[in-house]
């Protein structure tokens, strides 16, 4: 859960003594918003602080009775939070046990107790307060319900002290509220009144017209991006429509036509369905059909073994057509069971072997 400080002015004009020298004074405690905040590498971070999480009973009631100090503490160990052991040492007093909501802010009492805090704050050098809690930040970013973007959001607040600091670090909004959060003990204002003598109605349209070139820019930073991967896409898709090309050069895009339109002829003979078919799953189909024999081994056959049994179908049409392509099974078989150790034969040997087996059949069949 990461530390946030955040600053507003104290109305002095609430200021009353107390019995023993102490004073009560009301406090604004923190407010809505969107905030920023300055990375570790100093870009800058925008951070919503969600009106039901501000005043949401639960985180108001963790600053009743907060302790407050003078400036953040800072132990040697680099702690920023008020503990058990560092309480005696850094508390000059407490918040009042009621933390309410009052005209957008969360308003507390400040009980000061210490007298060199006291004279301070009278003599007008302690002005400002500075909230030290813990948060759990959501990264997700989005817009608030008027436009303005953020980076994230802060969410579960508790308060752990309440800080006064001396006018040296006031915020630059000058006489406005101003905001200070506080990443790594690195403090930024966002002034809410920027100082100039703007007529309030001026002021919240240029913010308008701030908020939506921000949006405008993240817009053209995306389309960009975008423009850029597609960009990639296209050169990626035209290199390999290149390699494509090669491969299909005019002669071998003619012999698949051929061969597409001699299976489909063949197939349509047999009564096969050819729509949506592949020419593998038809060749199959044709063997399958005309040599019923085969139609459990078919699916295992290459589209190159299927050829040299189409072609004992178109030169060998007589009786022995089931041996002859039998034997070209065979044949085709055994050389896959060899693998490397015997030479595969190319589409014409086995052309020529199925037309030998073909011719010679008849030397098998008995004589009458």
């Amino acid at each position: 859960m990461p530390l946030r400080f955040a600053d507003f002015r104290i109305d002095a004009s609430t200021l009353q003594d107390l019995p023993g020298g102490g004073i009560r004074v009301v406090g604004q405690l923190t407010h809505p918003g969107v905030f920023s905040y300055r990375n570790p590498d100093g870009s800058e971070r925008k951070e919503y602080r969600p009106g039901d999480e501000v005043f949401k009973k639960a985180a108001l009631d963790t600053f009743a009775a907060a302790p407050i100090t003078v400036n953040h503490p800072r132990t040697p160990d680099g702690q920023r939070l008020v503990t058990a052991d560092s309480w005696k040492s850094v508390a000059i007093g407490h918040l009042g046990e009621t933390v309410r909501e009052d005209a957008g802010h969360a308003v507390a009492d400040l009980y000061i107790r210490d007298a060199g805090a006291v004279a301070r704050v009278k003599a007008g050098d302690l002005r400002q307060i500075s909230c030290g809690y813990n948060v759990d930040y959501d990264p997700t970013p989005g817009s608030t319900p008027d436009g303005q973007r953020y980076d994230g959001v802060q969410r579960n607040i508790r308060g752990n002290h309440v800080a006064l600091l001396p006018n040296g670090v006031a915020p630059r909004g000058g006489e406005g509220c101003a905001l200070r959060l506080d990443s790594a003990g690195d403090e930024i204002e966002l002034a809410l009144n920027s100082g100039y003598d703007m007529d309030p109605k001026e002021l919240l349209a240029a913010q308008a017209k701030i908020t939506a070139l921000e949006t405008e820019l993240a817009k053209s930073r995306t389309d960009a991006a975008e423009a850029v991967s597609m960009k990639a896409r296209l050169d990626d898709m035209s290199a390999k429509l290149v390699v494509a090309e090669a491969a299909l050069s005019a002669e071998r895009l003619d012999a698949l036509v051929e061969e597409r339109t001699n299976i489909v002829a063949a197939a349509a003979a047999l009564k096969i369905e050819t729509k949506g078919v592949s020419t593998l799953a038809l060749k199959r189909a044709i063997v399958s059909k005309k040599t019923p024999n085969l139609s459990a081994r078919v699916d295992s056959l290459t589209s190159e073994s299927l050829d040299a049994i189409l072609a004992v179908y178109a030169d060998a049409p007589h009786p022995s057509l089931t041996s002859a392509v039998a034997a070209v099974v065979a044949d085709v078989s055994t050389e896959r069971a060899d693998g490397a150790d015997k030479p595969v034969k190319t589409y014409e040997e086995m052309y020529n072997a199925s037309l030998k087996a073909s011719q010679n059949a008849w030397k098998n069949q008995d004589q009458v």
